[in-house]
């Protein structure tokens, strides 16, 4: 059973009295300056005295594009995979973890097909390949277990 003495006490903090006197400390003015209209009055928060608030000077941003979908795909081109994989090696997130090119744990790895590939690699399914990419790769002998985005 609970008594009213074992309750915790609930203390509401206590109204600001200003206009008391100097002695208070929110004496006179009440903290709201001098003089002008805030002074005198609430205003709105962005109120810049009539001229055209900045939320309305700037243009609409409008869609996902302004804020971003935070997927960016960390990029390599053929002629770093082709200068750090040897042939017939697996290239993968992990490969790549591994060989210090990226740092990257979440997020895409994508393969884009600028430079020349002259070993026969195989692309394993979690890294996406640009379609340029997939037939240099498969031109040289390898083969692409990838998604392919363009």
């Amino acid at each position: 059973m609970t008594f009213l003495n074992q309750l915790s006490k609930i203390i509401h903090p206590t109204a600001k009295r200003v206009g008391r006197g100097k002695g208070s400390g929110k004496g006179k003015n009440s903290g709201r300056g001098e003089a002008g209209q805030r002074a005198r009055t609430r205003i709105r928060v962005g109120f810049e005295g009539g001229q055209a608030r900045l939320m309305k000077r700037l243009p609409f941003l409008r869609g996902k594009s302004f804020r971003g979908t935070g997927k960016s795909a960390f990029a390599i081109n053929l002629h770093e995979v082709d200068r750090l994989f040897s042939d017939g090696e697996i290239v993968s997130v992990k490969s790549l973890l591994s060989k210090g090119i990226t740092s990257k744990k979440k997020g895409s790895i994508k393969i884009l097909g600028s430079g020349a590939i002259t070993k026969k690699v195989r692309i394993a399914s979690d890294i996406l390949v640009s379609s340029n990419a997939r037939e240099k790769v498969e031109k040289a002998g390898g083969t692409v277990d990838a998604q392919i985005v363009t």
